[in-house]
């Protein structure tokens, strides 16, 4: 219990840091899903292996987040990349994923929640930059 307890605090860290990244971009069309019209964050990656983490990011961004079934994805788009250069096939991004098995993570914290969470790493953050600044 007390090796799940220290996971999930850590990851508690990790995600408030993508908020002032991403708020910003919420209004550009490469996020938002031309089928649903709702946000989807696609991800990939080695901390992409916990579903804690990825409905943590859903829940704080309060976005649905696309996990890719292979999530190493980097790889695959370097590999893309130089089949498009060679001529193999077309820069269309979406058509390298397309077939490819995803998971889903919706939001599901209410705006209530995810606003007092927000306030309380403000708070800590806050309190955190005067103790650094204490002789």
């Amino acid at each position: 219990m007390v090796f799940f307890v220290t996971f999930r605090a850590c990851f508690a860290t990790f995600s408030p840091h993508f908020l002032p990244i991403f708020s910003p971009f919420t209004h550009f069309s490469p996020l938002t899903s031309h089928s649903s019209g709702s946000i989807r964050l696609k991800v990939d990656g080695g901390l992409t292996a916990s579903d804690l983490l990825m409905q943590m990011q859903a829940d704080l961004l309060d976005v649905c987040v696309e996990r890719p079934a292979m999530r190493e994805t980097t790889a695959l788009g370097a590999a893309w990349a130089a089949g498009v250069g060679a001529g193999l096939w077309s820069a269309d991004s979406d058509e390298m994923m397309r077939g490819m098995e995803v998971t889903l993570f919706p939001p599901g914290e209410s705006r209530e929640s995810r606003e007092a969470r927000e306030r309380g790493w403000a708070r800590a953050v806050e309190r955190s930059l005067m103790l650094a600044q204490q002789p």
